[in-house]
């Protein structure tokens, strides 16, 4: 049984994910039941990204990579499209590296017990 609130109330999902041209891309789409559960989808998503921004103020790169993301509704169907230079996404993917070995370096990250 599903007990995701958000997949009972999806039709379909799609994901694509790539790169032309030196420009990746990825984009998300998803079909739900109503406009209604759309809009209250885009609300959750709003939300994500205002945490990630306050979380991510120490990070300037975190907040351009969030920038370069786009959300939006028409009617039952929401979309998340970002679209980025393959080099910026690259040096994006370096940093959080670097953070999170440096995290479990200094002891924030531990790492599971075997």
């Amino acid at each position: 049984p599903i007990k995701s609130p958000l997949v009972k109330q999806s039709e379909s999902l799609g994901l694509m994910l790539g790169e032309d041209d030196g420009e990746s891309f990825a984009l998300a789409r998803i079909q739900l039941r109503s406009d209604e559960i759309a809009k209250q989808v885009i609300k959750v998503l709003e939300g994500f990204y205002a945490m990630a921004t306050l979380h991510g103020q120490e990070h300037p790169e975190a907040i351009e990579a969030l920038d370069a993301i786009h959300i939006r509704a028409e009617g039952q169907v929401v979309t998340v499209e970002l679209r980025e230079s393959a080099d910026d996404v690259w040096k994006y993917g370096q940093k959080i590296v670097e953070r999170l070995v440096k995290a479990r370096h200094d002891g924030k990250c531990p790492r599971k017990k075997d």
